[in-house]
């Protein structure tokens, strides 16, 4: 360990010293943009135009009109979408309209905008897609011609060009309560990306994937820290180090959110708060990290870098659009002792020291590149807009070595501890030493893991809910969950991981994740879609999720499934069992596999079992499982008592099958009754 109060005194003290400060009047320089209130995109401004050239639309074919001012003039005239009117008189004005950046005449509360966009012969295209966001009215013309009301990010809409030559991109505009929206810290504006249509699509896409990936990413590697500081909490290193996840998942999803999948200025503000209120955390919370596995004791100075992040995070929660400068300047002197904590344990030669520098090495990397591409310093890398999540890949990386070789060296000690004393005898204390320890961490992790899972419910309106999950191991590798909506629908969830153990909760820990970050609601198939690649490119080997999803809505029932088993439907008035199975492949198998989602009708006192193939397939002494038709049978005996003495009743003939024999697998039931 480092010692805190003695990080300066090593080597020469004076040369020491003088790289100290050359290091932070390094960082320091990096800040001064900000400091002196540097805009994004601001050192490439254009004024009224745009040149569409083949070799500019490969360099830059998302963001050809973002930030850029447009001609603008006050009130309201229809000839103004006119290319052949004359606009030479016009003022300059961006098309945001924050409070800081109004047309020099001010904003009257409707007006036009106008962007003569020249078509050069080389550039390919048939038409553009045009994205964006607004907080009032818009009506975009192209040419004179109306093409359309709205502006939104999620959907482009396409705009033919109409060959090359001049021509005008017009937006009337219309917000009257631009005073209102600016006391609540709201853009007043509009803002408007061309791109090519189908690289529009795509774009979307992937960085839905990415938002998914990363998100879903630090979720599950910050459960498995928050779950290793659990198991052992003298290592604290772990807890900070899942609590900067944490942050960081918030600070992902948050910023991709507010960035490319709303439309409504007022939805991009609160997922902008929400981005806000993360980002000093996980700055606070890596540093503090550091302090853990190189300190014997946090540094007074860490307190004092917190409360200024604290403090600022607070005036950029309150002023998220004109004060985000403050937070850079702050988060700059953090990164600075980052770098010196790193470099202090890196030279004294700390166990794992230059293995936690590589990675934040490689965040540093995809940092300063958001950063020069935010000081318009640089134009976009293959149309990567946002890379700092890239960074925290490496991090996790260097983390896992981290964590590997320090658990190979401390056995390595353990070895040659027990090589120095005697060997059967320590050997045999070590072992069972060991052994209460993995039991009572275990026990702990399994106790964690039901913590997480719903209880049974019948006090929601119109349902009696009950679950049940018995698990094999300590650690379970089944899964359940609900979503209780505003509109009185009920959505249920039961899964099925490959295995048992730790590998298997790691994957009902980052299904819970996406299940919690990515709801289901309505629709199923897209779900079970992004879930799937998102486990695919976690690259976790042959370890898969059978999941199935129902929703009970509106006396409607819609099932889908991901290779589970059927689907038990008991009528009340037939007294009768209907089965639906889904036959389909579980969620992170190979390929791209279709799902489908089957409807069926419900009335007042129908019930409902999901399971996973534990109860099914468990075995008596006479290696005879139990099997699917016993199931359904049993079910459908119990099926007109409560949903609690479904459960129990079921449970109590598995015991009696089973006579003793030992559980082979998890076993988990999910009962609804419809009470209305």
């Amino acid at each position: 360990m480092v010692d805190g109060t003695k990080g300066w005194a090593f080597g020469h003290p004076v040369l020491w010293r003088a790289c100290m400060i050359l290091i932070w009047a390094a960082i320091a320089l990096l800040a001064l943009p900000a400091i002196s209130g540097a805009q994004p995109g601001r050192g490439r401004e254009q004024t009224g135009g745009l040149h569409l050239t083949a070799s500019r639309w490969e360099r830059d074919p998302s963001a050809l009109t973002w930030e850029i001012p447009w001609r603008f003039h006050g009130g309201d005239n229809p000839d103004w979408a006119m290319p052949e009117y004359e606009d030479s008189s016009w003022e300059f004005a961006r098309t945001g309209l924050r409070q800081g950046d109004l047309p020099p005449g001010g904003w009257p509360g409707v007006g036009w905008f106008r962007l003569h966009v020249t078509v050069d012969s080389t550039f390919l295209p048939a038409s553009v897609g045009v994205t964006g966001s607004h907080s009032g009215t818009v009506r975009i013309y192209w040419d004179g011609i109306f093409q359309s009301d709205q502006l939104q990010y999620s959907i482009p809409d396409a705009i033919p060009i109409g060959g090359a030559g001049d021509h005008l991109l017009a937006v009337r505009y219309e917000q009257r309560a631009s005073g209102d929206l600016h006391e609540a810290g709201y853009a007043a504006g509009f803002f408007v990306r061309l791109g090519e249509f189908h690289e529009s699509i795509t774009m979307l896409i992937r960085q839905r994937t990415e938002q998914m990936f990363f998100t879903a990413l630090a979720l599950a590697f910050g459960i498995l820290h928050l779950m290793l500081f659990l198991f052992s909490p003298s290592s604290r290193g772990n807890l900070y180090y899942a609590l900067f996840l944490f942050a960081m998942a918030g600070t992902i999803y948050a910023d991709i959110q507010q960035s490319y999948f709303v439309s409504d200025g007022q939805a991009a503000y609160r997922y902008l708060l929400m981005h806000r209120a993360f980002v000093p955390f996980g700055s606070i919370f890596f540093l503090r990290f550091l302090y853990a596995i190189f300190y014997e004791r946090c540094p007074r100075q860490f307190w004092i870098l917190a409360a200024l992040m604290i403090g600022t995070g607070i005036v950029v929660f309150l002023n998220p659009q004109t004060h985000y400068e403050y937070y850079v300047v702050v988060s700059t002197l953090l990164t600075a002792e980052m770098v010196r904590a790193l470099i202090v344990a890196v030279v004294r030669r700390k166990s794992g020291a230059w293995i936690i520098a590589a990675g934040f090495i490689v965040v540093a990397v995809f940092s300063a590149y958001d950063a020069l591409l935010d000081l318009g310093l640089l134009a976009p890398i293959g149309q990567t807009t946002n890379a700092y999540y890239f960074g925290l890949g490496g991090m996790l990386v260097a983390m896992s070595v981290y964590l590997a070789r320090d658990f190979a060296r401390t056995s390595q000690r353990l070895v040659e501890q027990v090589k120095r004393t005697d060997r059967e005898e320590m050997a045999r204390r070590l072992v069972e030493a060991d052994n209460a320890r993995k039991t009572r961490e275990l026990e702990e992790a399994r106790q964690l893991q039901v913590s997480m899972l719903p209880q049974c419910r019948n006090d929601i309106p119109g349902f009696d809910i009950c679950f049940h999950m018995e698990t094999a191991t300590e650690i379970g590798g089944d899964y359940y969950d609900y979503l209780d909506q505003e509109d009185g629908s009920l959505i249920l969830a039961v899964g099925d991981a490959t295995g048992h153990g730790m590998r298997a909760g790691t994957m009902v820990s980052i299904v819970k994740g996406l299940f919690i970050t990515h709801a289901p609601h309505d629709d199923f198939q897209a779900f079970f879609g992004r879930s799937s690649e998102a486990i695919k490119q976690m690259k976790l080997g042959n370890l898969y999720m059978g999941l199935t999803l129902a929703r009970i809505k509106d006396g409607t029932l819609s099932v889908a499934s991901a290779g589970m088993p059927p689907v038990y439907l008991y009528r009340k008035e037939t007294r009768s069992v209907d089965e639906i199975l889904i036959k389909s492949m579980p969620l992170g198998g190979p390929g791209a596999v279709p799902y489908e989602t089957r409807e069926a009708p419900l009335a007042s006192g129908d019930a409902l079992l999901l399971l996973s193939d534990g109860l099914p397939e468990m075995f008596n002494p006479e290696r005879e499982i139990l099997d699917y038709p016993r199931v359904k049978e049993l079910f459908r005996e119990a099926a007109d008592l409560p949903a609690a003495e479904i459960v129990c009743r079921l449970g109590e003939r598995a015991k009696e099958w089973a006579n003793g024999r030992p559980q082979a697998d998890d076993v988990t039931l999910v009962v609804v009754k419809l009470t209305r």
